[in-house]
């Protein structure tokens, strides 16, 4: 009981300090506006700018994180594919006789690990650019929206 009382009156006390907090941002705030000589107006308009540069720079993040992901999988896939082939690549180099055999099958696999080592770069780069793009376009699209919320104010 005597704990809950405590609790209480702690939640009381961090209450009325978060609001003394608020209220102190809130003046200091006021006290920043007056002294670089903006209006309420002017600060609501410079708020409502750099909100939408948040979100802009929050969803061009999002789209980053997304192609991270993406491209990610893919390595992952590649792998799991080229290992794959080369545990196949090393049966056959286990059945070989003879050191001819054996030479004839791993420059085979080397040459087939070098072709698929430069197409599976080719479609992560694809990959990347895909999403340096739709990034691009994110940003680009925020900032026409700030420039005609701009134009029109």
């Amino acid at each position: 009981m005597a704990t809950a009382h405590k609790n209480h009156a702690g939640a009381r006390h961090a209450t009325g300090a978060d609001r003394r907090s608020s209220e102190e941002v809130q003046c200091v705030t006021e006290q920043f506006t007056e002294l670089l000589g903006l209006s309420e107006k002017k600060t609501q308009e410079l708020a409502n700018e750099t909100s939408k540069a948040m979100d802009a720079v929050t969803h061009c993040g999002a789209v980053l994180a997304q192609g991270a992901q993406e491209i990610s999988s893919e390595w992952m896939k590649l792998a799991g594919n080229r290992l794959q082939r080369n545990l196949e690549g090393l049966n056959e180099v286990a059945q070989c006789r003879t050191v001819p055999e054996i030479i004839s099958v791993q420059s085979r696999l080397m040459s087939a690990n070098l072709e698929h080592m430069l197409r599976n770069s080719r479609r992560i780069a694809e990959i990347s650019l895909q999403v340096v793009s739709e990034a691009g376009q994110a940003t680009t699209e925020a900032a026409n929206k700030a420039d005609h919320a701009r134009q029109a104010a």
